[in-house]
């Protein structure tokens, strides 16, 4: 009977350390260019693995000369996640061109967090940066 008892509780822990150990990235993030939409990033952790998708919105600006959305944003998987810290790397293929069906080099991004609900994205090793805020 003790040992039934001594596995509840290890196993009750267990629970509570798996939960625990979720990464301060999984969530979904929104970036906005032009106080408009410009990326979503879901990102999920099953197994300790990071996965996800990223979504661009394309922006032009109308007759009136005011940016807007056009159509539907453009999703990826995230490919090669991996996170070092306060910060997440990840990859997504990207087309040639936006009607091209032919993929290019991947794309590298790294998302930083800078507090428990705000986080930036950049593109490679550029300095400039989009902030995401936690939905």
């Amino acid at each position: 009977m003790r040992s039934i008892g001594v596995s509840i509780v290890i196993g009750l822990f267990s629970v509570v350390f798996l939960t625990a150990a979720t990464s301060p990235f999984v969530g979904t993030w929104e970036g906005q260019m032009n106080d408009l939409p410009g990326v979503d990033l879901t990102i999920n952790e099953i197994a300790g693995e990071i996965s996800g998708v990223i979504g661009f919105y394309s922006q032009m600006r109308g007759t009136d000369g005011k940016w807007q959305v056009e159509g539907d944003n453009y999703t990826q998987p995230l490919l090669s996640a991996k996170v070092e810290g306060r910060n997440l790397a990840f990859e997504f293929a990207h087309h040639k061109s936006h009607d091209s069906p032919e993929f290019g080099p991947n794309v590298k991004f790294h998302m930083e967090l800078v507090g428990p609900n705000e986080a930036r994205l950049y593109r490679g090793d550029d300095r400039a940066s989009i902030k995401l805020i936690r939905r």
